[in-house]
């Protein structure tokens, strides 16, 4: 697996042949509604590690059940499922921001620089180019994940056109389409190493990566919470991935889960 592979043209996708997460298996489809949606209602057929792929998706969504535009023969739609026994499931919110920050390291390595906007979502020049979504479920009886991602890879900016919120994919990025397929290969290649380091050394030596990644330290901007909306500036990264916020007029406070807007 080299970044060569990922310039190369790709085939259909039809003839794609991958594996999910430390060689679990892999499931594609053609079309369907939506991967995490498929993903939770056949938990128990699947094995830890699995991987649900779809060339398009006509029910995608996002945080706050907003729309994930999803054409064919463009992006990447995927979710995994992850029961990682190794890790403490108190730590397992922070699985989204390995994996963001990991998938950002392939960027970079293309020459893309961008940013994991809290909690989870890539931005270039301000433009979504990512967005993930963990959801629990049960397993066998056990507590599990379902991490869904959405990767703009070959999209152009009239699949954009409408949208309330800006997005860029990375052949907008690059100037040129990328193979889908040698991309999301080298990524779960990566995001295996990953978790496991995760497992070993905890969020610790993310964090200062991430860190630095942010770009919006003392900058104003909106948490938007389940019941309410918040002006005012961030502050920074907690030690332990959350939020620090100072709403306008308001103390310091800490935001565990929500979705920022700057």
């Amino acid at each position: 697996m080299t970044l060569d592979e990922i310039k190369q043209p790709e085939r259909q996708f039809s003839q794609w042949n991958l594996q999910g997460i430390d060689g679990a298996p892999a499931i594609l489809f053609e079309s369907i509604g939506s991967t995490n949606k498929w993903l939770k209602e056949h938990v128990n057929e699947c094995k830890p590690g699995t991987l649900v792929l779809a060339d398009h998706q006509d029910g995608g969504r996002g945080r706050y059940d907003r729309v994930w535009r999803s054409p064919a023969g463009r992006n990447l739609y995927l979710s995994f499922l992850l029961q990682p026994e190794q890790i403490p499931v108190a730590d397992w919110p922070h699985l989204t921001q390995v994996a963001a920050i990991t998938l950002a390291h392939l960027y970079a390595d293309l020459g893309v620089q961008v940013h994991v906007k809290w909690p989870n979502d890539l931005l270039w020049n301000k433009h979504k180019m990512c967005g993930l979504l963990a959801e629990r479920v049960q397993h066998n009886g056990k507590p599990a994940l379902v991490l869904g991602i959405g990767i703009n890879i070959n999209s152009t900016p009239e699949d954009f056109a409408g949208l309330d919120r800006l997005a860029a994919s990375l052949a907008i990025a690059l100037g040129h389409d990328l193979n889908r397929e040698e991309f999301l290969r080298l990524y779960i290649h990566k995001l295996s190493k990953a978790f496991s380091h995760f497992a070993s050394h905890g969020i610790a030596p993310w964090l200062s990566e991430w860190r630095s990644m942010l770009n919006f330290v003392g900058s104003q901007a909106r948490v938007v919470l389940f019941d309410k909306t918040l002006q005012g500036t961030v502050l920074g990264i907690n030690d332990d991935g959350s939020l620090l916020f100072k709403p306008d007029g308001e103390a310091c406070m800490t935001v565990y889960s929500g979705d920022l807007e700057v």
